[in-house]
């Protein structure tokens, strides 16, 4: 048998506990690097942000009738990912049956994080004509590759 003070202890431990739990799931968002102070004169940490997505990047248009195009668009050359501005011109031929509107996106990657991203709508693209595409953006922070995502449906 538990003495009653100490399940009166255990309750109130367990609440602090569920507290934390429940404060760190808060959906809070931080856009600087932290510094956190640990009780009892433990060490503080601070937390690299570097590798964290940008929260300005840009929103590439969503199509109607959305189906992936990769294979129509060849790129010119390859991504750079030094810092600073950035541009990517690539063709793109249609393989579809009628004139189709397309979404162009490259993202600018750092392990699984988006560093930058460029994104381009191209209307009214004709089936089996060529429509070159250039891409803008600037990398404020560090890359390591780029990937490429390409849409065509309707606007």
């Amino acid at each position: 048998m538990v003495a009653p003070n100490k399940i009166g202890t255990t309750a109130a431990v367990v609440g602090a506990i569920a507290a934390l739990v429940l404060t760190g799931c808060s959906g809070a968002t931080r856009t600087t690097a932290t510094t956190t102070t640990f009780p009892n004169g433990g060490a503080a940490s601070k937390i690299n942000d570097a590798g964290i997505s940008p929260k300005d990047l840009a929103t590439p248009v969503v199509l109607k009738n959305l189906e992936g195009a990769r294979k129509d668009f060849t790129m010119d050359g390859n991504c750079d990912t030094k810092l600073g501005d950035q541009k990517v011109t690539g063709t793109i031929m249609s393989s579809a049956k009628e004139a189709r509107d397309y979404v162009v996106t490259i993202n600018w990657v750092h392990g699984s994080d988006v560093m930058g991203r460029a994104t381009k709508l191209v209307e009214a693209v004709e089936p089996g004509k060529e429509t070159k595409v250039e891409l803008t953006t600037k990398l404020t922070k560090a890359a390591d590759g780029c990937t490429v995502n390409v849409t065509r449906g309707t606007k």
